[in-house]
């Protein structure tokens, strides 16, 4: 597990971004999340809460990382509906308008 490090809240920019989450001193609620860059919200915040200090496993960076989005399944492995049945059972239950029509089925 990786250790958590003070940061100083007056080192918190606008733009700043940092490798892993950021903490409040609590070590519990997140101030910002990673690869986000600090807003002038964030920084005003700093400027009006008593805040004294910021805990993160990980570091500045200069630049967000890019993640990767999840790939896509092709058309060909997505489930078809084309079966009357099943598309009969869904419009059954959007139908359903109360706890007695329920019990019918």
């Amino acid at each position: 597990m990786a250790v958590m490090h003070r940061i100083n809240v007056n080192q918190i920019k606008v733009g700043t971004c940092f490798s892993a989450p950021v903490f409040f001193e609590d070590g519990t609620n997140m101030f910002l999340s990673d690869n986000k860059r600090a807003t002038q919200y964030h920084v005003d915040a700093l400027k009006n809460w008593p805040v004294p200090y910021l805990l993160s496993e990980g570091y500045e960076i200069a630049e967000p990382t890019v993640k990767k989005p999840a790939a896509a399944k092709p058309v060909s492995e997505v489930e078809d509906l084309e079966e009357v049945e099943d598309l009969e059972d869904v419009e059954e239950i959007e139908d359903i308008d109360s706890s007695d029509d329920l019990e019918e089925l």
